[in-house]
Formats: structure tokens, C-alpha cells, sequence
């Protein structure tokens, strides 16, 4: 149900690609009747391994892919098929920072253009307050002195560096929602928590809604208010992060629990295949159901719907009816 709290909620979302297979020409389903609602000021965390639907979701809701089916509110109106002026207006609501910090920023751009584009378009500041702007946009992501900064250019700069770019660009439009897909899995090892740590002080400081996408259940846990675990296009379970780390529910939660450093998570489930999730439209059943330890007869015939264990937790699984 939407209340005036959500400032984003996906219903049944569903997202197709045609593709080519042995000369036939198939139809593959990555986003699979995806819902969930995101609250004023909440991060939520979306995580999954590769192929399960994570950033094709992300693409949907900031309308750089158009679903199929289903539909996407932000801040209250539909935004599913809108096109040209209304797209183009809906831009200043949501906003995405991309996994790859070397090729989301143009080689020939400075940083000052890379950030006077968005805030000229949206904010439409001119001038003296378009330096003043620029300006302010990175100092909030910590890039000083902002006098050299500004006038560098990517190659410049290191990946930590240009992540901060990214998401300075991302804040400059004033959004709502911004879509965070991967925003530290392509950087150091010693620079990850440091951008971390600079997305939950910006959400905190300026009460902007996350949708964060990761296949790191840690970091999920650290950033996140709630977890969606998705699987072969679907939302496997959800739930609040410290609830469903400490109370997984469907076998597949359990597995990325188990296979996480530093989890105390540490139950064994052999799984009994390794194989890629079947995206084919033509799929029957539970997508997890080849590789599931505790697959029932059912789960091979009827796709398990994601329903309530309680009013926080939900989940998708036939062992849960």
C-alpha cells in the first residue's frame, strides 16, 4: 500500500529482453514481478550475486530501461512509461551512481563541467552561483582545495577520487532517491569504507532515500535499514538488515550468509548444483530450486510468491506457505 512515507514503491515490476539462442529467438525475464516500497530517508539495500537482476532493477526505476509490466511511483506519480519533458523532469527525483567510477565521468570533461551540466539544467543557477555551486557540490563529497579540483580532469584523479565525482553529480540535481548500484566494488580495498561511510554520512545529512545495490551482504548490513535478496529476477526475501542477518529464512539468504567473511553465520547447506539461474520467460517454479538444499516437489512446478512471516519479514519460499 502507498502512503505519503514512500517516496519510491516498484509493483510488479517486470523487465524482457529478446535475445537469440540457436537460431531462435528467445525472451529472457531478469526482473521478475520485482515490489518493494522505499521510505523518506531509508537505505535499501539490494543484494544478490551476478545475474540476479540487481542493476537491470536499478536501470528500471531511474527509467534508463522501460518495463514491460508492473509500475514505479516516485514521490507519487507513476513514472513507468513516461517519455521526453516528463522524463527529462522526473530526472531532478532520482538519480544513479554507477559501479564504474573510469567510465561514468568523460575523458575530455573537467570536473567543473562534469558538475555545472546537471546543476545549470535542473537548479538553473547561472555564474557567480554556478562556481558557488560547483564549489559546495564538492566540498559536500570532500574533494579539496576545491580551486585545483575543479579544474582537473578524470585521468587526474584516482578511483576513489572519481567515485566522489560520481556521486557530487549524482547530489548536485537535489534528488530524492538516488540508485547506488556497485558504488564500491570496482575501488581499493583501503578506499571502500571510505566512500561507504561517505554515502550513510550524505543520507544522513541531507535525508535522501537509497536504493543500494550490492553482492556484498557486509556492507548491505552496514548501509542498509532493510535487505531485499534477489535471485534469478526475484525478491527472495526482505526484511531489516540486523532481522535477516540474524534470522535468514529462505535457503538462498542462508547460503550468502554462509559463503560472507566475517559473518558468524556458519550452518552448512551443500547446494546441489552451481549453475546459473534460468532467466528463460518459459521458467517454472522457484528459480533457486536447482541449487536448493531443501527443494520439495513444488518448488519445481509453482513460483513461490513473496508473502508475510510476519508485518517486517517476508520471503518467497514454499517452505514457508
Amino acid at each position: 500500500m502507498i502512503d505519503e512515507n514512500h517516496v519510491l514503491v516498484a509493483d510488479q515490476v517486470v523487465v524482457r529482453f529478446s535475445v537469440a539462442s540457436n537460431l531462435k529467438r528467445n525472451e529472457i525475464v531478469p526482473v521478475r514481478r520485482v515490489s518493494f516500497s522505499l521510505n523518506k530517508g531509508e537505505v535499501l539495500a539490494i543484494v544478490g550475486e551476478s545475474g540476479s537482476g540487481k542493476t537491470t532493477i536499478g536501470r528500471a526505476l531511474v527509467r534508463l530501461l522501460e518495463p514491460n509490466d508492473g509500475t514505479i511511483m516516485l514521490a507519487g506519480k507513476d513514472i513507468t512509461h513516461v517519455k521526453g519533458r516528463s522524463l527529462h523532469e522526473q530526472r531532478k527525483n532520482i538519480q544513479m551512481i554507477f559501479q564504474d567510477p573510469y567510465g561514468s565521468l568523460n575523458p575530455v570533461h573537467t570536473i567543473a563541467q562534469h558538475l555545472a551540466f546537471p546543476i545549470k539544467k535542473f537548479q538553473k543557477i547561472k555564474k557567480a552561483a554556478l562556481e558557488e555551486a560547483i564549489e559546495e557540490a564538492l566540498l559536500l563529497v570532500g574533494l579539496t582545495p576545491v580551486s585545483e579540483m575543479k579544474n582537473k580532469f578524470p585521468h587526474e584523479l584516482s578511483g576513489g577520487q572519481r567515485q566522489r565525482v560520481a556521486i557530487a553529480r549524482a547530489l548536485a540535481v537535489r534528488p530524492k532517491v538516488v540508485v547506488a548500484d556497485e558504488p564500491i566494488s570496482m575501488l581499493d580495498v583501503s578506499i571502500r569504507a571510505e566512500i561507504l561511510n561517505l554515502l550513510k554520512d550524505l543520507q544522513k545529512r541531507l535525508g535522501i532515500s537509497f536504493v543500494y545495490i550490492t553482492h556484498d551482504l557486509a556492507s548491505a548490513r552496514y548501509f542498509g535499514d532493510r535487505i531485499a535478496v534477489m535471485y534469478g529476477g526475484q525478491i527472495m526475501e526482505l526484511a531489516p538488515s540486523d532481522h535477516l542477518i540474524h534470522q535468514p529464512h529462505h535457503p538462498y539468504s542462508k547460503l550468502l550468509l554462509a559463503a560472507t567473511p566475517g559473518m558468524k553465520y556458519m550452518e552448512k547447506l551443500p547446494e546441489t548444483s552451481n549453475r546459473a539461474p534460468n532467466l528463460l520467460s518459459t521458467r517454472k517454479g522457484c528459480p533457486f530450486a536447482e541449487r536448493c538444499p531443501a527443494v520439495l516437489d513444488i518448488c519445481s512446478e509453482q513460483e513461490p510468491l513473496l508473502r508475510s512471516l510476519d508485518p517486517i519479514h517476508h520471503v518467497a519460499c514454499h517452505l514457508y506457505p
